[in-house]
């Protein structure tokens, strides 16, 4: 049986990936568990997830940042300001 950390990271994977299949598996064995445990897990695996989001916004930023990224934007005043 896969720790607790382990299944919430599986978890955080899965759910991110979308395989519904797996996902359902590893949501029964997390069933199996006392609920203080479930409850560990699922907060783990939350800010998994949480933290692997604002990880993708940061490389975005950096990525419209960069001066490559800087040469394909288009003039100013061609779309909408925020």
């Amino acid at each position: 049986m896969p720790t607790p950390k382990q299944l919430a990271h599986s978890l955080a994977a899965l759910a991110s990936m979308g395989d519904e299949a797996k996902l359902a598996q590893l949501l029964e064995q997390l069933n199996q568990l006392p609920v203080e445990t479930q409850q560990a897990i699922r907060r783990v695996a939350m800010t998994t997830v949480e933290r692997a989001s604002t990880g993708k916004e940061v490389m975005q930023r950096q990525f419209q940042q960069h001066p490559l990224a800087a040469r394909q934007k288009p003039e100013p005043g061609a779309g909408s300001e925020s």
